[in-house]
């Protein structure tokens, strides 16, 4: 909030220098994320995540996000299904996926998130309605900076630098990342985490099964 004797001629101007600060802080705050994860060795000693709650979270801050644009966000998370690695580091990778959903996705769209396991291992679903990527563009998604619409991009508030954060986060915890996408027809970030990742919980403690 600005005083208010400050002239109504300058609100504008004001208003998109805090805007560019804090964009500028975000990117700040990103690299440094990247950093680390690139130069810290990941833990031996990792933990379980209760992955469910954990999305509980970031679906309520997607809405949050999404405000008057009215996503319809569906969650499907299996609760028995953990996973082993840092909280905050999937908190951070999977919340930069369906935040981009929201911004990427028109007023009304649907996004469903999907978390489940299989014989394969666990999966981590992202399913939008949105504007989708051309094929061209869907292998450059984690370079740093990369931009489809640079525009676009920068009028929803992102830094280019979340799909980065992902990979690598991702390549911490043994995971991969695949992208599906149609121009127009929406997208699917998948996540997979091979079975030796995984833990099972039990449903009414949220604590691994015993061996």
């Amino acid at each position: 909030d600005y005083p208010e004797q400050i002239p109504a001629g300058w609100l504008p101007p004001l208003e998109n220098i805090s805007q560019q600060a804090g964009r500028m802080r975000s990117i700040v705050e990103d690299l440094l994320m990247i950093s680390r994860l690139e130069n810290e060795t990941a833990p031996d000693n990792q933990q379980p995540v209760v992955v469910h709650q954990l999305l509980q979270e970031i679906c309520r801050e997607a809405r949050t996000l999404s405000g008057d644009k009215n996503h319809q966000i569906q969650l499907n998370a299996d609760p028995t299904v953990g996973l082993l690695g840092n909280h905050q580091e999937l908190y951070s990778a999977f919340s930069n996926l369906l935040f981009n959903a929201v911004r990427y996705t028109p007023a009304n769209g649907e996004i469903q998130i999907r978390w489940y396991a299989d014989e394969r291992g666990a999966h981590f679903e992202c399913t939008d309605s949105g504007i989708g990527i051309a094929r061209q563009h869907q292998g450059r998604l984690t370079e740093r900076f990369f931009r489809v619409d640079i525009n676009r991009s920068r009028d929803t508030g992102g830094t280019g630098l979340g799909l980065a954060i992902v990979k690598h986060v991702l390549n911490r915890h043994n995971g991969k990342l695949e992208i599906n996408s149609q121009l127009q027809r929406g997208s699917t970030f998948s996540c997979h985490f091979p079975s030796a990742q995984t833990v099972s919980l039990n449903q009414t403690t949220d604590q691994p099964e015993p061996p």
